[in-house]
């Protein structure tokens, strides 16, 4: 597991100042306008979306052939993304918060209420995606993994708008989003059990 995110990180390392230059130019804008703790949305979800930049590169050089002759199952291979995306989610979300509250400090808009509600958000929009799209890459090609990206985080965004304005008469949004954020952990949780080995046993 350790190598194999080695593997993942030499790929990712080249593009990452890029990403975090522009995650530093359209948080700034965002801490402003919307709410500081609105950097830890931005972080989690841009950082674990360069998984599947990883899978589209392992596809292109074929990775998946190759590593059919190390001692790797499918498995594993398979596994190593979700891993990877769950280490970026909370890398981001830590980055993002840790930004944001020093922002919020220094605009004297500090409060546990606003943290709480946005670094639920932040794990709503990286998990319950990423319980998708990482499975929805494996199986189909870049074309179709990249408009999978982009439904998975429609359909996440659909539900959740769903869910809230059913139950905002019910439930204080305090309590509702971090329940959301809860579910949306088990989804992914479920998904990084049960998906890998179901593509494993496609991939034969």
């Amino acid at each position: 597991m350790k190598g194999l995110m080695l593997k993942d990180y030499y790929q990712l390392r080249e593009g990452l100042g890029l990403t975090l230059c522009v995650l530093a130019a359209i948080g700034a804008g965002i801490a402003f306008l919307v709410s500081p703790w609105a950097l830890a949305i931005v972080a989690a979800a841009t950082l674990s979306m360069q998984v599947g930049a990883t899978i589209s590169m392992d596809k292109a050089a074929q990775w998946d052939r190759y590593s059919a002759t190390l001692p790797l199952s499918r498995r594993q291979v398979i596994g190593e993304k979700y891993a990877l995306y769950a280490l970026l989610c909370l890398a981001g979300l830590a980055l993002g918060l840790a930004a944001g509250g020093a922002a919020a400090w220094l605009q004297g808009r500090w409060a546990w209420r606003d943290l709480t509600l946005y670094a639920s958000v932040a794990l709503i929009v990286s998990l319950l995606p990423g319980s998708v799209n990482i499975p929805w890459a494996h199986l189909w090609g870049e074309e179709k993994g990249m408009a999978g990206l982009i439904l998975s985080y429609m359909a996440s965004s659909a539900l959740v708008t769903g869910l809230v304005l059913a139950l905002k008469g019910w439930m204080d949004m305090q309590a509702l989003f971090p329940l959301l954020a809860g579910l949306s952990a088990l989804a992914y949780l479920l998904s990084w059990r049960i998906c890998p080995d179901r593509i494993a046993r496609k991939d034969l």
